[in-house]
């Protein structure tokens, strides 16, 4: 079915009404993430950074996982269900006690390791948290509720900052400023959810059917994916250290910070196509609409990258082959985030799991092989070669094509 002017320009201003407040947030989130990070640089020593800021990644990791392939699912399902509000509360309770199990099982293993005398209690119990408040970022995007999303990210950014000060000079200052704002953030956007939800009007959207199968491919997924993210600190943390766990998880906090750019791309992409119903072809062409504009933005930051370390202070100046490789790395998710969002148009949602997975194990393998070598830059290099694998397995010819710029109809 062809479409004219009027209607190809209404789907690209759908696109990037969704795209653009969500990455906003994003960004605003992320940029106080930074700060937050650089003023613990400045508090506590880069063994502390490395070894807290290990545990909080592998407390992300699990609410992260925790949700899995509900978030996915309720990013497509949600606005269609026929009792929305019951299941947003069936998924996020089963959400919140997997979490607390699994970060009360996986968080005594690693406190184990750790020479921080974190409470073993606050794992779950975070775990758990987290948990909600991963799984409503992708209630409140699948409902264009992104000026919600916006305050609930924002404030809990800010309040975490302000916290972290207030806290300096404690044993648990970075993790108690890390966790308090959760406690009060997530039941009151809970509560905003909850009341959106009440009067949201289901769209009508046949192009995408949950099964078994699918969440089952969603959850896989999301546990590759959390893989790579906590794996990376905690491999630098467990096999060398000191100052080299510090270096390598300033430098990893700001590429999962920028690589949330794709995954929000990703999503609008998956959301608009479900709410307009048009193929995945013309949704690749819309993503590459924004992509020109990321890509210049990872040059500049590459180019700023000796800054951006000098921000935490001159102890990090080391890190910079792994911060400028990174960006390199982000260029190329970039492409990735795309292609996994034409697959999941395509409910190709296995094609998406191995694909994440080779690139998880990439990462994490290429990761223990530098730790061992005590080489910050071969790390960077195995994200990048894991990247680019990853989007050969992933992307079809067409979607190639559509990405520069083709008119290819097939797909495989």
């Amino acid at each position: 079915m062809s479409q004219g002017p009027m209607a190809e320009s209404d789907r690209n201003s759908s696109l990037l009404r969704l795209f653009g407040p969500a990455v906003i947030a994003s960004f605003t989130a992320s940029i106080l993430g930074f700060v937050f990070w650089v003023v613990a640089a400045r508090l506590y020593s880069p063994a502390q950074v490395g070894v807290t800021g290990s545990t909080i990644s592998m407390v992300s990791g699990i609410g992260t996982a925790a949700a899995g392939g509900l978030y996915a699912v309720l990013l497509r399902v949600l606005p269609v269900h026929e009792n929305p509000r019951r299941l947003l509360w069936v998924a996020s309770a089963a959400t919140m006690g997997f979490g607390a199990v699994m970060g009360l099982v996986v968080g005594l293993c690693h406190l184990s390791r750790l020479s921080v005398p974190l409470l073993w209690l606050l794992i779950p119990a975070a775990a758990s948290v987290w948990s909600f408040f991963s799984l409503q970022d992708s209630i409140l995007l699948s409902l264009r509720k992104t000026r919600v999303l916006f305050i609930s990210n924002v404030g809990f950014g800010m309040a975490k900052l302000l916290l972290l000060v207030a806290f300096g000079g404690y044993a648990l200052g970075i993790a108690g400023a890390w966790l308090f704002p959760l406690l009060f953030v997530v039941p009151a956007v809970a509560l905003v959810a909850d009341r959106a939800l009440a009067g949201a009007s289901p769209i009508e959207a046949a192009t995408m059917k949950v099964t078994p199968r699918h969440v089952l491919a969603e959850y896989w997924n999301s546990f590759v994916v959390v893989f790579s993210i906590a794996g990376v600190p905690i491999v630098a943390t467990l096999v060398v250290g000191g100052a080299f766990a510090g270096l390598v998880y300033v430098c990893w906090t700001v590429y999962t910070a920028s690589d949330m750019t794709s995954t929000w791309l990703s999503n609008a992409m998956v959301v608009t196509a479900t709410e307009r119903g048009f193929d995945v072809q013309r949704a690749v062409r819309h993503g590459r609409s924004i992509i020109p504009l990321m890509l210049a933005g990872s040059v500049v930051a590459m180019a700023l990258s000796p800054l951006i370390l000098a921000i935490f202070g001159s102890r990090y100046a080391p890190a910079l082959p792994l911060m400028r490789l990174l960006f390199v790395a982000f260029a190329i998710r970039l492409l990735v985030g795309v292609a996994l969002a034409g697959r999941r148009i395509q409910q190709r949602y296995w094609r998406v799991a191995g694909g994440q997975t080779v690139y998880s194990v990439g990462v994490v393998g290429g990761a223990v092989l530098a730790a061992r070598a005590h080489s910050i830059t071969l790390i960077g290099i195995a994200v990048i070669l894991a990247a680019v694998i990853e989007l050969i397995a992933i992307a079809s010819r067409p979607m190639l094509a559509g990405l520069v710029g083709s008119t290819a109809t097939n797909d495989a």
